[in-house]
């Protein structure tokens, strides 16, 4: 594989998300872009994201323009274990062995990946969540149930499930009914 090219679209029409997945020396990445609308507003932000070979995240950058407002966030799992955002560890973060950013379904890849059991078994993550709301990082525990070869289901502890419908790469055809696959090269 040298390349695996994913476009999406949302369901309520206001936005794409493009990415390429490659694979590196240490690892693996993940480059890509979305646009959407906030608040009446149109919003943008590139994104790449890094992993060891198995698929464990490492970093993430992000950089665009949401609300008329600059984002540039740098990302990173430190040496002591921290997840850190630009620059500023966040506490209680040490466990946590994934990454979510709130505005790609691209970032679930990395997830699954790891956790490409059977149908039927479940994994408890623990997880560092970017949320758009005020650009901060927040630890969440999450179930992630693999239903069958192709759908899985995230839960987070308040209930809320989301579910996913996934390629052979571990990309999203279908991520909470709000992404939906349009092209795979």
């Amino acid at each position: 594989m040298s390349s695996v090219d994913v476009l999406w679209r949302r369901a309520d029409g206001t936005g794409h998300d493009a990415c390429s997945l490659t694979r590196s020396d240490a690892g693996w990445q993940v480059h890509g872009a979305t646009v959407w609308a906030h608040d009446r507003k149109p919003a943008w932000l590139s994104y790449h994201m890094t992993s060891d070979q198995a698929w464990n995240v490492q970093a993430a950058r992000l950089r665009g323009i949401v609300g008329g407002a600059p984002v540039d966030l740098s990302i990173r799992r430190r040496a002591d274990g921290l997840w850190g955002m630009n620059g500023r560890g966040l506490p209680g973060s040490e466990s946590a062995d994934d990454l979510e950013l709130c505005v790609t379904p691209a970032c679930r890849l990395f997830t699954l990946r790891r956790a490409m059991g059977r149908p039927g078994d479940e994994v408890d993550l623990q997880t560092v969540s970017l949320h758009r709301e005020n650009w901060g990082l927040q630890p969440m525990a999450r179930t992630l149930r693999r239903v069958d070869a192709t759908h899985w289901r995230l839960t987070d502890p308040d209930g809320q499930d989301q579910a996913m419908a996934v390629d052979q790469y571990g990309f999203a055809t279908e991520c909470d009914e709000i992404w939906f696959r349009e092209v795979t090269d």
